[in-house]
């Protein structure tokens, strides 16, 4: 718990260094019904239609964020995946809990419908909650993995994300098998927060 506090307050760090480094541009709200519309116009877009589906349909988004004056297909700055940050923020905060019968009915006909495009941390969550918790756990400590060497060289903004991601693999590894060895993903997350504390870069 300590070492995710502590995770939580650096990452708070690197988006202030963010908004003093690169600010983000001009943003506004989008209606997801418009950008799925959008989306199933771009047959290359499949993964990004997978997310914006699931975030609406299992979780009952309607909005997006995204760049002023960009295309509807555009799911964020920095060509972020709006969708699937989204869902994962709201499997995230529930710390990998339980979905209602229709949202385990919704999420079950997006995980049959686009397999393996479904992203991953989307089809771990939804094997879990369809009572296949080994295979979830497995696939989520895969998330958490960060190979060992030097330190990425990247905007600080992506090592704080990467320490997110990592904190979200461990929580939900916890949920879905709690007797599982986690010190592969604790040291990882320890290292990840390492790395963004001594990450200056600023572009």
């Amino acid at each position: 718990m300590r070492a995710l506090l502590g995770a939580g307050v650096v990452l708070c760090l690197a988006v202030a260094m963010l908004a003093r480094a690169e600010p983000p541009p001009a943003m506004e709200n989008r209606e997801l019904a418009k950008i799925i519309a959008a989306l199933k116009e771009k047959p290359t877009m499949k993964v990004e239609l997978a997310s914006v589906r699931f975030y609406a349909e299992v979780f009952g988004g309607t909005q997006l964020e995204a760049p002023m004056g960009s295309s509807l297909t555009t799911l964020g700055a920095w060509g972020d995946n709006g969708g699937l940050m989204a869902a994962d923020a709201s499997i995230s905060n529930s710390n990998c809990g339980p979905l209602t019968p229709a949202q385990l009915v919704a999420a079950s006909a997006l995980l049959k419908e686009y397999g393996e495009t479904l992203p991953l941390t989307l089809r771990a969550y939804t094997l879990g909650q369809q009572g296949k918790k080994a295979e979830a756990a497995e696939l989520f400590a895969t998330v958490g993995e960060f190979p060992e060497g030097p330190c990425p060289g990247e905007h600080p903004m992506y090592s704080g994300r990467r320490v997110g991601r990592i904190g979200y693999a461990l929580r939900c590894v916890e949920a879905f098998a709690p007797k599982r060895d986690t010190s592969k993903l604790k040291k990882a997350l320890q290292r990840a927060t390492q790395c963004l504390r001594t990450n200056t870069a600023v572009g």
